[in-house]
């Protein structure tokens, strides 16, 4: 088993000191108890031991090994945290077996699929919390002691040595707190170590524990006082199933009281079981039909009152143009809108579309060839990300990026008007058409960019389960073995040179990121391993079916295609936006 051992720690916030000169080792086997007043520290000292946050003074050490030594996936194998205050509205649409799941992302690791160890830990996670019957509930519905009840078995899930619980008797009654209780009695019977910070000490009360008291500084950092009780832990052979051990037949009056009163949850009305499973099956049949339907038009549209030899050089080029473009840029929206866990995320969010704008326009402006266009594209989509970089400081927030991301769209779009000013009327207006966005036949390399970029776009579904575990936020990715900025910079890196790919060859098209993974996410639910594929291939059908719209619009000129998603995207959007107001009501 392991130990955990602290060495003179010294915390900060805010440059205050919260935790200064903190020593203690925690033992296999042991439960210890962190209490005291709100702003002594509690919970900052679980984020050290978690490594969500670095001392500013000694250190941690896992087995007499530093922590920061330690690889992230390696100590979230020994050490599973949960946070204070998981929120589990970002993780609508995902069933709460698929929730649990995530607990197992440091031993499959990013690519690897679940085994059927994997499968049974997460089964004995849900059984052990009492979630089994609602493994196929949707976890943005939950009441809030269920969703708590959901993030530890996500932690029980990893199998770690050490568990780090803040608050974890918070939003439970009093059957479900003595339930909690037999739990943790079964983990240190299996050897395991729990840290737990908690203003209530009457759940444990039967249980052997040291507390840990924690004071204002002025009045000392901590003062340890142990609590030695009579009751003996339970012996190894009646430790519970989260530990792989044989469960009696008979348990006590106490956890069987706390087990009923989980599975009564299954009768409160949240959809879960066989009839959630077959209103998903009647979903994703009529998002299919949708689909065939959606291909039968286009394909009547591509091929009506034309040539073979105009078909196959002009209209299927463009098409496949506007698939790929509208592909891209959904998906991109939907990765978008995941890091920021805000629906309104789009390839706009972060200035990355102005970036490659104005780097196209620039271009364009000095009368370069297709291929410095791209470049000139990619570079100002480059260059609007170390912008954001910047602004998001050292720890890349996600708010200080949003803001960051919105001050370089305006920055872009004001050097864009800049640059239409400074050219003559005629490409000034050429330019300012373009900048609507428009499907082209591809030239040159572009015809195989394009696809090869819609193909990159759809292999960010292999990294599916880490995009999972960001959707339940930073703590909670953290506790996961993963480091949520450097995942999160290298996943907006990798949708930035994406979006300038298709900004270089059509401009800017608006509303394809931001709508398509919003009906994509009523078709496939919200795990990305099916909604980037829906989002990559619904994208690329709504831009399709939109160029063809605007093919066939009677007018003198065929308008911009921006123009069309615009004028069927918002009323789109405004309707879906009012439907989730009203089932949310």
């Amino acid at each position: 088993m392991t130990t955990l051992l602290c060495e003179n720690l010294t915390l900060r916030l805010g440059g205050r000191a919260v935790v200064d000169g903190f020593s203690e080792s925690f033992e296999p086997g042991s439960l210890s108890v962190l209490v005291g007043p709100n702003g002594v520290g509690k919970t900052t000292l679980l984020r050290a031991l978690a490594r969500s946050l670095a001392p500013s003074a000694g250190r941690v050490l896992l087995d007499g090994v530093p922590v920061a030594a330690v690889p992230r996936p390696a100590y979230a194998r020994r050490v599973a945290w949960l946070p204070q205050s998981p929120d589990a509205r970002s993780l609508a649409g995902f069933p709460v077996r698929a929730a649990v799941a995530a607990g197992r992302l440091p031993h499959a690791g990013f690519f690897g699929a679940l085994t059927r160890r994997d499968e049974e830990a997460v089964d004995r996670a849900l059984e052990a919390t009492g979630l089994t019957p609602l493994a196929g509930a949707d976890a943005g519905s939950l009441s809030g002691g269920e969703t708590r009840r959901m993030f530890l078995a996500a932690a029980l899930a990893q199998e770690a040595d050490i568990l780090l619980l803040d608050e974890p008797f918070e939003g439970l009654d009093a059957e479900a707190r003595a339930s909690l209780a037999v739990l943790l009695r079964a983990q240190l019977a299996a050897g395991r170590t729990v840290v737990l910070a908690t203003h209530d000490l009457a759940p444990i009360g039967s249980i052997p524990h040291r507390v840990i008291e924690m004071a204002p500084l002025g009045e000392g950092t901590q003062r340890l006082r142990r609590a030695t009780l009579a009751e003996p832990l339970p012996a190894p052979d009646a430790a519970s199933r989260l530990c792989g051990e044989a469960v009696p037949q008979e348990s006590p009056r106490p956890e069987r009281a706390g087990e009923d009163r989980f599975r009564i949850a299954a009768e409160g009305g949240v959809r879960c079981g066989p009839a959630f499973a077959r209103d998903g099956v009647a979903k994703r049949l009529r998002f299919l039909l949708l689909l065939i339907l959606a291909v039968a038009v286009l394909c009547a549209a591509t091929a009506r009152g034309c040539p073979p030899g105009l078909l196959w050089s002009y209209r299927v080029p463009r098409l496949l143009c506007a698939f790929s473009v509208g592909g891209i840029l959904a998906v991109a929206g939907c990765v978008y809108q995941t890091l920021f866990r805000n629906p309104l995320a789009s390839p706009y969010t972060l200035g990355t579309a102005s970036g490659a704008t104005l780097g196209a326009c620039l271009a364009t402006a000095l009368s370069a060839g297709a291929a410095p266009v791209g470049g000139a594209a990619f570079a100002g989509a480059i260059l609007s990300l170390a912008l954001v970089r910047a602004c998001g400081g050292s720890g890349a927030r996600t708010a200080r990026l949003l803001l960051g991301g919105i001050a370089c769209a305006y920055l872009f779009g004001a050097g864009t008007m800049l640059c239409q000013l400074a050219l003559s009327p005629w490409e000034s207006f050429s330019m300012a058409h373009w900048s609507l966005g428009g499907i082209v036949v591809p030239e040159g390399p572009w015809r195989f960019a394009l696809p090869a970029a819609w193909c990159a776009s759809l292999a960010l579904a292999a990294l599916s389960r880490p995009l999972d575990a960001l959707l339940a936020g930073d703590d909670a990715a953290l506790s996961h073995g993963l480091d949520p900025a450097r995942l999160r910079l290298s996943l907006l890196a990798a949708s930035a040179l994406l979006v300038a790919c298709a900004v270089a060859v059509c401009g800017p098209v608006g509303f394809v990121g931001l709508l398509v993974p919003h009906v994509a996410r009523l078709a496939a639910g919200g795990a990305h391993r099916r909604l980037l594929p829906a989002c990559a291939i619904g994208g690329g059908l709504f831009l399709a079916l939109c160029d063809a719209a605007a093919r066939a619009l009677p007018l003198a000129a065929t308008p911009p295609v921006g123009v069309v998603t615009a004028a069927l995207g918002a009323p789109a959007l405004v309707f879906l936006l009012a439907r989730k107001s009203s089932v949310a009501g």
